[in-house]
């Protein structure tokens, strides 16, 4: 009975911290210097930096990797998901993994993935996209 006691008080203090972000529990945000810290070692930094002279971009890959690039006068500089673009100077993140499948029909599905390819019952699944393109196999001919 003891034990329970000392695991319910736990519970309620980590629901306590996680509700009020307080302690090691708070949730880190962008902006804050914990949450651009966790964002850099989770390879999900990117950044544009807008200066007088033009525009740079830069983003940090999933797999490691990292991409920029940079304008002159007038400056129109982006960073998305897997890739920046300066001017129309478009980099993009290396691929890091495929995954592919062969169907009950003879047909193909297949995924390129810059952090995680699997497959799944019916398909592929690339950075968490899945893509379902085989038929039931109540559908297939054995």
């Amino acid at each position: 009975m003891r034990q329970r006691a000392i695991w319910v008080i736990l519970l309620l203090a980590v629901l306590s911290a996680v509700a009020t972000e307080a302690g090691p529990f708070r949730t880190p945000r962008r902006g804050d210097p914990a949450g651009d810290a966790l964002a850099a070692v989770m390879g999900t930094r990117s950044s544009v930096v807008n200066f007088k002279e033009g525009c740079s971009a830069s983003k940090n890959c999933p797999n490691g990797g990292s991409v920029s690039c940079s304008s002159g006068v007038p400056g129109t500089c982006s960073v998305g998901n897997y890739w920046v673009n300066c001017n129309g100077n478009f980099q993009q993140c290396p691929i890091a993994c495929f995954a592919e499948k062969e169907c009950c029909d003879g047909s193909w599905a297949y995924c390129e993935g810059y952090s995680t390819c699997s497959q799944i019952p019916r398909g592929v699944r690339c950075d968490g996209v899945s893509y379902v393109v085989c038929p039931p196999l109540w559908q297939c001919a054995f």
